[in-house]
Order: structure tokens, then C-alpha cells, then sequence
């Protein structure tokens, strides 16, 4: 893989299906509907691909069960396996942090975290054993808490992600990624140690999602010297195809707090058919970040 691995052109995960049907698809469907998200990704150049997420269901609930139980991982049998099988990319699963794992399930916070945090260490492992060449995890708890008094909350997450990833064995070529979102169409990050935080915890990548106007990335100068930082910046919900050269001038800006051999793009989100996308409009969206990313890093993604 060119360029130490920096996958200038990250997707975030998810996928819109190809096709529209009623009812829960079937697993041959699942496994035509990954191969064709797998095959858009290698037509566009992605330097990493998503299996799409197709086959998740309660995936934070069914991790806390499976960590409780001391059950044997089940990601690479049930999801990754097939992708792996049907690409050279390499690939890429997302995963929820456990933070998020536990604002999801609820219960009693700190058992419900060892449980989580016991559980994507395993399927984490497991993934990396089988050849997934990169692990992002969602840590959409903190979105909310960015707008709230921190106090101890914040700590308390960052414990448990920072035990989750801290405690995970990968060799030199597989990368960790950390994703923070933001709410609303323009996502405001302002520096505060309560960010700085969040940063600083153990990952080899944060993607940071800017929203589709951002105009300070002043807080990027809080980002450690070992992450490098992907700019979430394509607009996620395909409204209209964006200005190449804006993101350009963007990711230009950005450069200038942060070192932009440091730096690589990324959609907002993953894409959702429950915001209207469509298949061609994604496949749009993913050529729109791989042709910026060629244009700022050039062709060694």
C-alpha cells in the first residue's frame, strides 16, 4: 500500500444497498448487495473499503451480551469473512466505541462497559487476525456532551475508550481510527481540555467531522503528534455535489495548523437511504472524495 498507509480517501462505513425491496433481505442479497459496494469502491479508487454495514443489527447490545457470556468473537465469521474474500482493497469495519456501546444499551454503566470494552477487544483482535487492515471505532457518545457541562462523564469515557483501544495488539500496517461527529449542518469545534481529552486518547487516526462550511480548524493544533487527523468534509446527505475547490481551500486551511502529510478526507457520515440517498448519489459522493484527495495528495492515496 502506498503512502504508510494513510488512506487519504476514507469512507466512514456505511452504505446505501444498491436496491430498494421489501422485507429483510435474504443473505444471498446481503452477499450480491457487499460485493457491489465493494466493487463501487474499487471502481473509484478508494485506497480502503467498507463491506457497507449491511449485516448489522443491534450491534451494541449483541456486543455487551456476547462480552457478559465470554462468547467467542463473531464479526469475522459473520460479516467480515465474505468481504475479505471478495476484495484486494484493503478493508476497513467500523465499530462502536465502548462509550457508545454503553449510552446505547444503558444499565449499570461500569459493568455494562467491561462487558462492551472485554467484547471489541476480542472481536477487534479477531478482525485483525483474519487480514482487516483497519478498525474505526464511533465514539458518538461525546457528541452531546460537548454541549453539556463535562464534568465526570467526560472522564469516565475516556477511561473506557482509552482502556478499549489501548488494549488492542496490532501490527505496524493496521491502523485504529477514532471517529468524533458533530450534531447539526455546521458542526462548531472549539478548543477546550475537554476536546484536548478526547484527542489525546490512544488511536492512530481521529477523523473529525467539520461539517460542509468550516471555517476555523484552530482545534486541531490540540491533536497529539502520534494521530493523524481525517477531515470529515463531504457532505454525507448528497444535497449537491460540492465544490472540489472548496474542499481544497479547506483542507488548505486545515494544513496550516496541522502538518497535511498528517491529514487525509472523509465523508461526514456514513450514507443512509433514510436521508434520501441513492445509490448513484453515493457513488457521486465517493468519487467527489477520492478526485479531491487525488488533487491535494496526489495519487499515492
Amino acid at each position: 500500500m502506498a503512502n504508510d498507509y494513510k488512506y487519504r480517501a476514507d469512507p466512514i462505513g456505511q452504505l446505501v444497498p444498491p436496491e430498494t425491496i421489501e422485507g429483510p433481505p435474504t443473505p444471498e442479497q446481503l452477499d450480491a448487495w457487499t460485493k457491489r459496494a465493494l466493487g463501487v469502491q474499487s471502481v473509484v479508487a478508494l485506497p480502503v473499503a467498507t463491506d457497507g454495514e449491511y449485516r448489522r443489527s443491534h450491534l451494541a447490545a449483541a456486543l455487551v451480551e456476547r462480552g457478559r457470556a465470554g462468547a467467542a468473537p463473531t464479526l469475522v465469521a459473520e460479516e467480515a469473512a465474505f468481504a475479505l474474500a471478495s476484495t484486494k482493497t484493503p478493508l476497513k469495519v467500523s465499530l462502536p466505541s465502548a462509550s457508545a456501546v454503553v449510552k446505547a444499551v444503558g444499565g449499570d454503566p461500569e459493568t455494562t462497559a467491561a462487558a462492551a470494552i472485554k467484547s471489541l477487544q476480542a472481536e477487534a483482535a479477531a478482525l485483525i487476525a483474519a487480514g482487516v487492515a483497519y478498525v474505526q471505532f464511533n465514539a458518538s457518545a461525546y457528541d452531546d456532551l460537548l454541549s453539556e457541562d463535562l464534568g465526570a462523564k467526560l472522564a469516565t469515557y475516556a477511561a473506557w475508550d482509552h482502556a478499549l483501544i489501548s488494549g488492542i495488539e496490532r501490527p505496524s500496517n493496521v491502523r485504529i481510527g477514532l471517529r468524533f461527529g458533530r450534531n447539526g449542518a455546521a458542526p462548531v469545534w472549539t478548543a477546550s481540555s475537554a476536546v484536548e481529552t478526547m484527542f489525546a486518547l490512544p488511536a492512530d487516526r481521529l477523523l473529525i467531522d467539520f461539517g460542509l462550511d468550516p471555517k476555523d480548524f484552530s482545534v486541531l493544533s490540540l491533536v497529539p503528534a502520534k494521530a493523524d487527523v481525517v477531515l470529515g468534509l463531504i457532505d454525507n446527505q448528497c444535497k449537491t455535489r460540492q465544490s472540489t475547490d472548496g474542499l481544497l481551500s479547506a483542507i488548505d486551511a486545515a494544513a496550516k495548523i496541522i502538518d497535511g502529510t498528517r491529514l487525509a478526507l472523509s465523508p461526514r457520515g456514513g450514507f443512509s437511504a433514510k436521508n434520501g440517498v441513492t445509490w448513484a448519489q453515493q457513488r457521486n459522493a465517493l468519487e467527489q472524495l477520492v478526485e479531491a484527495a487525488t488533487s491535494w495528495w496526489g495519487f499515492s492515496l
